[in-house]
């Protein structure tokens, strides 16, 4: 990684393991909000913990978008 890995670990504790979209998933992913496809930054700003659901319907979607399409 191009920054420590501390800063993951704190991503990760910052939502207590769980998946930062659904709160109920147990973190297995790391999801880029905005997708590197649209021009994200892979850093630590732009990262979360996801639950495998989650992060792969996400995918390179805008977060809004995404969260719009889940109601």
């Amino acid at each position: 990684y191009p920054f420590p890995i501390e800063a993951i670990r704190e991503r990760v504790e910052y939502y207590e393991g769980r998946c930062a979209y659904c709160s109920t998933g147990v973190y297995e992913h790391l999801d880029h909000v905005v997708a590197l496809a649209r021009g994200g930054l892979h850093c630590p700003a732009n990262l979360r913990p996801a639950c495998a659901d989650c992060n792969l319907s996400k995918g390179d979607k805008p977060l809004l978008e995404w969260l719009a399409s889940r109601k």
